[in-house]
């Protein structure tokens, strides 16, 4: 394959035989090279198939400033992800990701660590991605030779989520500080201390992660169950009381009616809290 164009000395971009821009990177497998020449593939170390447009021009753009050992990094961490982990990210991650990593090779020669406003949270709601950054941390800080805490796993964390739920970074954001007030309303109408390691409790999490995600993309579920309704306005009286304040204060604060089928659930959610906790 014959470059087509040169982004620095170890990255190239060429073109495969099905028509597809392929992006090379090697220690100097640009050097002493121009456009239309060979590829050397003996130095070729990382191989980039991106079919999103867009996300393949950003890439491009971030790759002309960041270091090799970042790209090598960040081609690890994905793979990681997708491997030994099983989650599907989008190639988005690539991107953020390596801008993240390159910013933070800038903190740490003027020893710049950064408090995570919603550690807390983070911690609470997204325990088995937040477990994840911190294992993905220490690899960074081994082959960085930097010395970040859990905070900046915390930062990992959000770029976790948003390459696996499409989710923009500020909506991510949004979706939490909407759990934590659902939680609040129902702690403070209720009267509970949460017991956060019940199997109820991290059930409602979940549900609630998914019905904030579909909140903040403003795509409701599809409704099924509309003639239980009043089923369970009778049966479950003040935890539907409880949703009906939730839903008022998600469309005045998201601009989203929640539809019955959502409160249903978590009207049910709620109930099997309240039975527990009391």
């Amino acid at each position: 394959m014959r470059i087509t164009k040169k982004l620095n000395n170890n990255t190239v971009v060429t073109v495969d035989d099905k028509g597809n821009e392929v992006i090379f990177t090697g220690l100097g497998i640009a050097w002493d090279r121009k456009v239309g020449d060979e590829v050397d593939e003996s130095k070729v170390e990382k191989k980039f198939v991106i079919e999103n447009d867009e996300i393949r021009g950003k890439l491009q753009k971030i790759l002309v400033e960041v270091p090799l050992e970042v790209v090598d990094l960040v081609d690890s961490i994905v793979n990681l992800l997708k491997g030994s982990y099983g989650l599907e990210v989008s190639d988005g991650l690539y991107v953020t990701l390596s801008d993240h990593l390159t910013m933070l090779l800038k903190r740490e020669e003027i020893n710049l660590q950064l408090d995570n406003p919603m550690l807390f949270e983070i911690k609470t709601f997204y325990q088995k991605e937040f477990d994840i950054a911190m294992e993905m941390l220490e690899l960074i800080n081994t082959t960085l030779k930097t010395n970040f805490d859990e905070n900046e796993a915390g930062f990992i964390t959000w770029h976790i989520i948003t390459s696996t739920t499409n989710v923009d970074l500020y909506h991510v954001h949004q979706s939490t500080r909407l759990m934590q007030a659902i939680l609040n309303i129902i702690k403070y109408q209720f009267k509970l201390t949460y017991d956060e390691d019940s199997i109820y409790y991290q059930r409602f999490l979940t549900h609630l992660k998914f019905f904030t995600i579909r909140v903040m993309n403003q795509s409701s579920s599809e409704e099924k169950f509309n003639d239980l309704i009043d089923v369970i306005k009778e049966k479950y009286q003040e935890a539907y009381e409880c949703v009906e304040k939730i839903s008022e204060m998600i469309e005045k604060e998201y601009d989203y009616s929640p539809n019955q089928d959502e409160n249903i659930y978590l009207t049910i959610h709620i109930q099997r809290i309240i039975e527990k906790e009391n």
